[in-house]
Parts: structure tokens; sequence; C-alpha cells
């Protein structure tokens, strides 16, 4: 009885959320209508089946270490591996509902666990372009809006070049932080 109960509360809420999350991401696609000017950013669907391994790996070797052994793994089995599956569905989840769409002026930020917002280039009022120069491929834009909303592109996920471009010339050049080497 006791080993279900902590099979369940380690496997049930992630696969719930993934549920909803896939739910989402198909009722959002199906609303999008893009130009070839317009684009979106979101994160590789790569990260998707990084995760998928995780939880597979993670609950496959709880399950079978619970059914096939004669003694019960220790509690810190479960914790260990319960992470593991916990993070891989994190990155299911921030993969399936992170996205920022630009549509014109219009920017819509689906935000992985808060609400959405609606706003247009003229509400933005700084970016801030962080870099580490020894470290290539890591970098990230965070974009602040007047009413103090806030949001972060990475430049691991994809048409991150679009958005830095389009925010450069969409932005005052004195409230571009951290835009000048280029």
């Amino acid at each position: 009885m006791y080993l279900w109960v902590v099979t369940a509360a380690v496997l049930l809420p992630p696969l719930i959320m993934g549920i909803f999350a896939v739910l989402q991401k198909i009722k959002r696609d199906k609303d999008i209508d893009m130009k070839d000017e317009d684009f979106i950013v979101e994160i590789s669907d790569s990260v998707i089946s990084i995760g998928v391994m995780m939880d597979l790996a993670s609950a496959g070797i709880m399950v079978g270490f619970t059914i096939f052994t004669e003694n019960l793994p220790p509690l810190i089995f479960y914790a260990v591996f319960g992470l593991l599956f916990w993070i891989g569905s994190f990155l299911i989840y921030r993969t399936l509902t992170f996205k920022v769409i630009v549509k014109d002026k219009k920017i819509a930020v689906y935000s992985s666990f808060g609400k959405t917002y609606y706003l247009s280039f003229s509400d933005l009022d700084s970016a801030a372009r962080q870099y580490k120069p020894g470290k290539t491929g890591y970098e990230k834009i965070r974009v602040k809006t007047a009413s103090g909303k806030s949001f972060t592109v990475k430049s691991r996920e994809i048409c991150y070049k679009y958005f830095k471009e389009r925010i450069k010339s969409e932005i005052p050049k004195e409230n571009l932080i951290g835009f000048g080497g280029e």
C-alpha cells in the first residue's frame, strides 16, 4: 500500500500537467495564422525528447526496482529518481507552454507558469542583453515593459536572432543595454 502511494504521488502530478500542456498547445496551434515576416520564439522540440527519455528512464527504474526486487528500495532512492522524473516533466511542460509570438507590432508572451499577456513594441521600456564572451551560444535578452512586466528570451530558443534584431530596431538605443559591441 505504502509503495503505490509513493509511486502515485511522484508520477501522477507531472503526468496530469503534461496532459494539460499538450491540450493547451493543440488549442494554441489552431489559433495561430502566421505570415513570413512574423515569427515565433520557442524552445526546440528536441528538449521534449530529452524530458521524455528522463521520465521513461526514471519511471522504469523506480517501477522495475520496486516490483522485481525482494526488498523495497530506501526512500532516498524514490527521492532521487522522483526528482529526475519531475525535472523531465518540467522540461516537457516548459517546451510545450513557453512561446513568444511576434506578429506585426504585437507580442504575445505565453509563460510556462504565469499568465499569458499581450503587448506591443511601443509598450517595451528597455532590453538588456546578457552574454558571456568566453561561452559561445550563451546569450539572453531580458525585456522589461513600462508596466513592470518582464520576460526573457534565450539564444538556444528557435528564432532568437530574429527577435534580437527586432528588439534592436524597435526600442530606442538609449534603452538598450549590452547591444553596443556587435
